[in-house]
C-alpha cells in the first residue's frame, strides 16, 4: 500500500511541475500589464523598493522593483536624456581626422621653429663675418700682422660698377666708408628659388669667382672663413673686400637643385654673379640662340634658362621647354605647363617649332607667371603620349605694349559680315556705269 501511495505522489509532482512550467511560459507574461497598473498607485499599492542599477546603460540612475503575486517582480529603468547622449564616444574616423589634424599642426609648428632657428644662425654667421672683416681692416690700417696672408697682387675682376645712392636709402654710421655697386646691364639673367624666395642671378663669364652681395647671406650658409681672394676689382678699378664664402642651394624653373658657392662682397647688396669657377667645374655651355645655360650635374645635364636684353624694354626670343613630365590621354586636349624665360606678367606669343608626332600644338598668345605659362596640346592618337621634362616645344616672342592683339569672338561670321556691308551702302541700286 505504501508503494502505491508513493507512486501516486511522484506522478502528481510530475504533473504539477509541468503545469508550473506552462504557467510561467504562457500565463505569467500576460499579467505584466496588470502589474504595471498596480504600481501606479492606490491605497492597496504593492510594496516597492529602490535599488541601484549595476549595468543598465550609460546615464541610468535607479530602478523600481515591485513584487506582485507569486513572487513576480517588475523592473523599470530610467533612460538617459538627449543631453546626456553628447558624451557618447565619437566614431573612429572622426578620431583619426583629429589625430591627422593635430599631427599636421605639430609638423607645421616644428618647421616654423626650425626656420626661425636657421635664420638666427645665419644672422649670427653674417654678423660674425662682418666683425672679423672690420677687425682685419683695422689691423691692416694700423700695422700688418705677419701671420696674416698677404693680399693678391693681381685683383680678381668682376662686372660691378659704382652706382649712385638712392634717395630713399637710410644712412648709417658705417655707410661713409662703403661704396655701393651693381652689375652692368645686359648680362644674362636667370630667376631661381632660394630658401622660398624668387631671386635673380646673373652669369658673368669674365669673373674668375662667383660673388654675391651682403643681402644674400640670409639665404645661404657659411662654409668657410678662408676666402680664395681678399678683394675683387670692379669696372673702373673699384676694390671691394671679400667677407667670406657662402653656399646657396637654388631651384631652377624645372625644379632641379643647383648648389653654388659664392664670395660675399662688401658694398654690393642685391647682386649675384655666377663666374667661371662654377661654369668650369660643371662644364657649362652658354647657348645664346636658345637663351639657356647647360651644365653637367652628377652625370646628368641641367638647364638654366636666362634672358638677355637688347635695350631697356626689348626682350629677345627665347626657347620654350616643358616645365615637367606630362602624360597626355588618348584623343584629348590637355593644357600643359611650359617654362618661359620672361618677367612676371609679360605677354607674348608661343610659336611651336618642334614636331611631336600625334601631338599638335597651336600658336598661342599667353601671359607668363613665375617663369611658367600654359598652352593647349592635342593628342590625336589612340594611346597615351608622354612629354618629357625640359623638351623644347617652340619659341617665345614677347609683345610690346603698343602691339594690339585681336581676339576671335565670332563677330566675323559670313552672315554678320554681309549685314555690315549692307548697312554701309545700298547694294540694290545699280551704279551709273555698272552696264559698262
Amino acid at each position: 500500500m505504501k508503494d502505491v501511495l508513493k507512486e501516486l505522489r511522484d506522478e502528481a509532482e510530475v504533473r504539477d511541475g509541468g503545469r508550473a512550467a506552462r504557467y510561467v511560459a504562457t500565463v505569467r507574461p500576460t499579467r505584466a500589464a496588470d502589474r504595471s497598473d498596480e504600481v501606479r498607485g492606490g491605497d492597496d499599492e504593492p510594496t516597492r523598493r529602490k535599488m541601484p542599477v549595476v549595468s543598465a546603460g550609460k546615464g541610468a540612475r535607479m530602478i523600481d522593483v515591485s513584487t506582485t503575486g507569486e513572487g513576480a517582480s517588475s523592473t523599470k529603468t530610467e533612460q538617459p536624456t538627449k543631453t546626456e547622449n553628447v558624451n557618447k564616444p565619437k566614431p573612429k574616423c572622426a578620431k583619426r581626422a583629429q589625430v591627422r589634424k593635430r599631427e599636421a599642426a605639430q609638423e607645421q609648428e616644428q618647421q616654423r621653429l626650425a626656420g626661425d632657428a636657421l635664420q638666427r644662425r645665419r644672422r649670427y654667421d653674417a654678423d660674425e663675418a662682418l666683425r672679423r672683416l672690420k677687425n682685419r681692416q683695422q689691423r691692416s690700417a694700423e700695422s700688418r700682422d705677419p701671420d696674416e696672408p698677404a693680399q693678391t697682387q693681381e685683383p680678381v675682376r668682376v662686372s660691378l660698377v659704382q652706382r649712385a645712392r638712392k634717395a630713399n636709402e637710410v644712412l648709417t654710421n658705417d655707410d661713409d666708408a662703403v661704396v655701393y655697386v651693381g652689375t652692368d646691364d645686359g648680362l644674362p639673367t636667370a630667376v631661381m628659388d632660394v630658401s622660398g624666395a624668387r631671386r635673380t642671378v646673373k652669369f658673368d663669364s669674365g669673373a674668375r669667382y662667383t660673388v654675391a652681395g651682403t643681402n644674400w647671406m640670409e639665404y645661404g650658409d657659411r662654409v668657410s672663413c678662408t676666402t680664395p681672394v681678399d678683394f675683387v676689382e670692379g669696372i673702373g678699378g673699384l676694390l671691394l673686400d671679400v667677407i667670406g664664402v657662402w653656399r646657396f642651394v637654388m631651384l631652377n624653373v624645372f625644379g632641379e637643385t643647383v648648389t653654388v658657392d659664392a664670395c660675399i662682397v662688401q658694398g654690393c647688396n642685391e647682386e649675384f654673379l655666377i663666374g667661371v669657377d662654377f661654369m668650369k667645374s660643371h662644364e657649362a655651355v652658354m647657348d645664346f640662340k636658345q637663351n639657356e645655360l647647360r651644365y653637367r650635374n652628377d652625370e646628368r645635364t641641367g638647364v638654366i634658362p636666362f634672358r638677355t636684353f637688347e635695350g631697356p624694354t626689348n626682350g629677345r626670343i627665347a626657347a620654350v621647354r616643358m616645365a615637367r613630365k606630362t602624360y597626355l590621354t588618348s584623343r584629348s586636349v590637355t593644357p600643359i605647363e611650359v617654362a618661359v624665360v620672361a618677367e612676371d606678367g609679360e605677354k607674348g606669343v608661343f610659336i611651336p617649332t618642334t614636331k611631336l608626332g600625334s601631338v599638335m600644338l597651336a600658336t598661342t598668345v599667353t601671359k607668363v607667371q613665375n617663369g611658367r605659362t600654359w598652352i593647349p596640346a592635342v593628342n590625336g592618337s589612340e594611346e597615351r603620349v608622354k612629354l618629357p621634362s625640359k623638351k623644347i616645344l617652340g619659341t617665345w616672342v614677347p609683345l610690346d605694349e603698343d602691339v594690339a592683339v585681336l581676339g576671335v569672338n565670332g563677330e566675323l561670321e559670313h552672315s554678320k559680315l554681309r549685314s555690315w556691308l549692307n548697312e554701309l551702302s545700298d547694294s540694290h541700286t545699280p551704279l551709273d556705269n555698272e552696264d559698262e
